[in-house]
Parts: C-alpha cells; sequence; structure tokens
C-alpha cells in the first residue's frame, strides 16, 4: 500500500465499528469504559472516543424491516 488515506482521521485508527443496540447503550459506554462524547445527532448515529479508538453508534429500536442478528470480528 502506498501514499496516505485521505479519509483517516490523524491521530484516530482506521477502523471504526458501528454499533446498534438499544437507546441506553451510548449512555452504558460512556459510564463503562469513560468514553467521550464527540457528536449526538438526534435520530441518528452518536460518535463516542475511547482511548484513540472511534466508535458510532446506532441507539434505539430497529425498523420493522430489519431483522436483528450477532456478529464478532
Amino acid at each position: 500500500m502506498s501514499g496516505k488515506l485521505g479519509y483517516v482521521q490523524r491521530g484516530f485508527g482506521s477502523v471504526r465499528p458501528y454499533l446498534h443496540g438499544p437507546a441506553e447503550l451510548p449512555a452504558f459506554i460512556e459510564e463503562t469504559f469513560e468514553a467521550s462524547l464527540l457528536e449526538f445527532n438526534e435520530g441518528g448515529p452518536t460518535l463516542l472516543q475511547v482511548g484513540d479508538s472511534l466508535i458510532w453508534v446506532e441507539a434505539g429500536e430497529l425498523p420493522v424491516h430489519i431483522t436483528p442478528w450477532v456478529g464478532s470480528v
């Protein structure tokens, strides 16, 4: 791989998890991992920082046409 990656924010990792969970998930992550709230969007995703990692969290009920699943990497 050559050259710089223009889409990677300096000082942060290039892989950012995008989690979906209950409405309480952002608060749980903030309290449990001492995360900092960087961005909150009413009805949209929340961006949290844990250490030098960024995590996007989509919190709330899944739309009725979406089937929930569990996965890991």
